[in-house]
């Protein structure tokens, strides 16, 4: 196709890319090329500038493809200008009929490949179109019947497409759920296995270590003083320190696992004790309410909701500088909710902080996989406070 240079072509679309790649087409065969946002900004680009050829969308703000058409074909001066209507969304029959009716020149339906767009511009640019008395229908009831009943049809499939996607979104969402709730539920029944065999295995065999090493310092004892005597001493009680402090790791390890006390008291009072625990070992004040009874408590909620109070202490010890945390479990309105709240400097809630957000992720992510969810609620210089919400099963406390 010979190409004329020196033809104007409009597009009006408020897609940019697409306008942006129609630009590049366009101007690579020679065409000059006028871009519109929508239908309203098209008039005024044409009032403006002498234009060849229109290519439109017909779904756009303020003033769409059809209204565009409409007002062009009433125009004095551009009514005779060709108009191609490029869409993705009416596509129909009845929508190109409608085009036709209101004075459209060709249809092109999104996406086609630039030798057809060329084709279609080709065949009409620089090509005057016939008046046509089409005043009478276009400003008529029929016509704003028609109008109307067209933009609501296609709305409506537009509403059905986005519930559609909606739905299939939502089922995607409930699969991921129930597939990180396996894997949450294999893991910590992994760790439990894990934590047994090191406590049952590797400190069975570090406490035999520990009697033999205390036979010979008896047996050490019993010999007559020499240097050689004291050597053997000092490196025996070097041994007994060490597997002191090795049978301590390795309780802790076990312990960060799986807790055995978790599965021996329940939920309260483990989360008592590590409030305890944290209290000793950070020197910050911490108070702690319960009254509740959690033995009946679905196992992997009770891990999860450990896991997230770890975590909060965590936090706290690594960034709050606070000096009190005040901490409660109660059931309210039939969902179990841990509260903790510290007096330390606290931080911007609504935009985290790199240090802390995978922390606060991974507690959101923990509750969600048990149906529950984490409200953090903070300012910088006003402390923190932490609310964890679980569902509960009836009977389940």
């Amino acid at each position: 196709m010979a190409v004329q240079l020196g033809y104007r072509i409009l597009i009006v679309d408020d897609d940019q890319p697409i306008r942006n790649v129609l630009r590049i087409v366009l101007e690579k065969a020679g065409y000059a090329v006028v871009e519109a946002n929508d239908g309203q900004e098209a008039l005024a680009k044409l009032e403006e500038e002498d234009c060849d050829l229109v290519v439109s969308d017909i779904l756009m703000p303020n003033i769409d493809g059809y209204r565009l058409c409409h007002e062009m074909r009433k125009h004095a001066r551009f009514g005779s200008i060709p108009l191609i209507f490029y869409t993705g969304i009416f596509t129909s029959i009845s929508d190109e009929e409608m085009a036709a009716s209101l004075g459209a020149d060709k249809y092109l339906r999104k996406p086609a490949v630039p030798a057809e767009i060329l084709r279609a511009i080709g065949e009409l640019v620089g090509k005057k179109r016939p008046a046509r008395s089409i005043h009478s229908q276009a400003d008529g009831p029929e016509f704003a019947q028609k109008y109307s009943a067209a933009l609501i049809r296609k709305l409506e499939e537009k509403n059905e497409e986005l519930s559609a996607r909606t739905r299939e979104l939502e089922a995607s969402h409930r699969e991921i759920r129930i597939m990180a709730s396996n894997l949450e539920s294999a893991r910590e029944k992994e760790a439990l296995r894990i934590s047994r065999e090191i406590h049952d295995e590797l400190g069975q065999s570090l406490t035999a270590i520990a009697i033999d090493v205390a036979c010979l310092q008896q047996d050490v004892a019993g010999t007559r003083p020499s240097a050689r005597k004291t050597r053997v001493e000092n490196r025996l009680e070097a041994m007994s320190a060490l597997l002191a402090e090795t049978t301590r790791r390795v309780q802790k390890i076990a312990s960060d696992l799986r807790p055995p006390i978790l599965d021996d008291l329940g939920l309260s009072s483990t989360l008592e004790w590590l409030a305890q625990d944290f209290a000793g070992r950070t020197g910050i004040d911490c108070f702690w309410r319960a009254r509740i009874e959690t033995r009946r408590l679905d196992p992997q909620k009770a891990t999860a909701t450990y896991r997230i109070f770890r975590e909060v202490l965590t936090n706290v010890a690594r960034h709050a500088r606070a000096t009190r945390v005040e901490m409660s479990l109660a059931v309210v309105d039939g969902k179990l909710v841990l509260e903790t709240v510290d007096n330390g400097i606290g931080f911007d809630a609504a935009k985290g902080q790199d240090r802390e957000s995978i922390g606060l992720m991974g507690m959101r992510e923990r509750a969600l996989i048990v149906g529950g969810e984490v409200e953090i609620a903070s300012a910088p210089g006003h402390g923190a406070e932490v609310r964890v919400r679980i569902p509960l099963r009836e009977g389940e406390l």
